[in-house]
């Protein structure tokens, strides 16, 4: 199992590559900062933590982009942290994500000022494009009944029953109609 010395060094050989990269093209790129939160924190000390590592991009003067609602996750695994002396372990965390356009000049201070936050439990940030973000969209796993009227039908004011439709036929229907 790899030591944290290793994993830091490893990291930063990493970042050092991406800022290689992007300091060839001279110009802003896209990131995404994905981060997970200890689960201690309160509801209401929540919003403050993210608006904390948002004042830590945008102090750089970066165009802020999208962002995702903190969501509280069970971990796949107990992530343990040595802080101030005295071990922490965490089962549970809030994972949230920023998109921003960064000059890749900043990405080392901003990787930096992100360690030094207690509630961080873990942070990852990426090279990305802007428009390659995928809204999350709520399914219910079945689907009771469905109504279809065509712009005809909706003048009328018959009494008419639902059409019941497995989820099988609604995802095909659908797929019939989107247009690639």
């Amino acid at each position: 199992m790899p030591t944290m010395e290793k994993e830091e060094k490893a990291t930063d050989l990493e970042l050092d590559s991406t800022l290689e990269d992007a300091q060839d093209e001279g110009q802003k790129t896209i990131y995404e900062i994905g981060f997970l939160l200890t689960s201690t924190i309160s509801e209401e000390d929540l919003t403050k933590e993210i608006l904390k590592i948002r004042d830590i991009i945008e102090k750089f003067e970066n165009r802020f982009i999208s962002e995702g609602s903190p969501i509280k996750k069970d971990l796949e695994y107990t992530i343990t942290l040595s802080r101030d002396g005295s071990k922490s372990d965490f089962d549970q965390a809030y994972f949230s994500w920023l998109k921003y356009e960064l000059n890749p000049n900043d990405i080392k201070s901003i990787d930096e000022s992100l360690k030094k936050l207690e509630t961080v439990v873990r942070f990852l940030i990426l090279k990305t494009t802007e428009d390659n973000f995928v809204p999350f969209v709520f399914v219910p796993k079945t689907i009771e009944k469905i109504e279809i009227t065509s712009k005809d039908d909706s003048t009328k004011t018959e009494n008419k029953e639902p059409i019941s439709i497995s989820k099988e036929e609604l995802d095909k229907t659908i797929e019939e109609l989107v247009i690639d």
